[in-house]
């Protein structure tokens, strides 16, 4: 059983650039080993990419882009990791947006493709950014199987500062549990400043994250892996921040409308064992 709580409410969008130059160009121009053949993919130069990041901050990718590998590719700790359906929240607001009518989405942080396909089913023009090359390949097989491979065009790159996209270039862009992951403050602020500037006027972000009442992370916190509302899960070394409804609203609001907010809960099983879920969710809208 799922317990939902709805008012009107805030939210946010995302941003990527781009790792193992040479693989992705390779998969963009050669048919792939699984015989999905040529996909619409976006690359950029790992060379000019590398010139505008520090040191520091590649290293930064590179960790998160092997953290990522790992969870897609053999650990499979969070749920969605291998789920196929797209996710409760999404679903959730899926009559209230009417998804069909928002024609150019951007799935950051798209994951294997759930939502992403979930989206081009209906009609839009998804493009969808991650980090590990893993879950593009899986998403690349699951958009052939549901033929929308066509209304897909695939990202993998990272998320940093400078999303790849024109100023107002989205009806709708998706942030599924993405954002939660980020917990320096100045990227906090430049993400959601990015978002803004990629979503058309009058365009909606739509945001789901964990609260600070979830019960995996609240257990994990409890083991002594996290604290003030930031955990490290010590099964796949991934990081999260958790939030209040004050806090995620406030953060939102300095750039978006809130136009509505949910908070529910449902059971789910994580590594075969039942958990209290507890999320928020937000249709955020960019001011005409």
């Amino acid at each position: 059983m799922m317990m939902v709580k709805v008012s009107n409410g805030t939210l946010t969008p995302l941003f990527v650039l781009i790792l193992n130059s040479e693989r992705n160009l390779e998969m963009s121009k050669n048919p792939l080993r699984d015989g999905i053949g040529p996909w619409p993919t976006s690359i950029r130069d790992q060379e000019s990419l590398k010139e505008t990041m520090s040191a520091t901050e590649q290293k930064t990718i590179e960790r998160e882009a092997r953290l990522w590998e790992e969870e897609y590719g053999t650990l499979k700790v969070i749920p969605s990791s291998t789920r196929e359906l797209p996710s409760k929240a999404l679903l959730l607001f899926s009559e209230i947006l009417d998804f069909k009518h928002l024609k150019k989405v951007l799935d950051a942080g798209c994951g294997i493709g759930r939502n992403a396909i979930y989206l081009a089913q209906k009609g839009c023009e998804v493009h969808a950014v991650d980090i590990s090359q893993t879950a593009i390949s899986k998403l690349q097989r699951a958009a052939l199987r549901a033929e929308v491979r066509e209304r897909i065009t695939i990202y993998n790159i990272p998320l940093r500062e400078t999303f790849p996209f024109e100023n107002n270039s989205f009806d709708l862009v998706l942030d599924s549990y993405v954002f939660c992951h980020f917990t320096d403050e100045d990227f906090k602020q430049n993400y959601r400043k990015e978002l803004h500037r990629i979503t058309k006027p009058g365009g909606i972000v739509f945001s789901s994250l964990f609260s600070e009442e979830d019960e995996y992370y609240k257990k994990i916190i409890q083991n002594g892996y996290g604290k003030e509302n930031i955990v490290t899960d010590p099964k796949n070394g991934i990081t999260k921040r958790l939030y209040t409804e004050a806090e995620i609203k406030d953060f939102f609001s300095t750039h978006f409308d809130i136009l509505y907010f949910v908070k529910f809960e449902f059971e789910d099983i994580v590594l075969g064992l039942p958990y209290r879920r507890s999320i928020l969710a937000l249709a955020l809208r960019k001011p005409a």
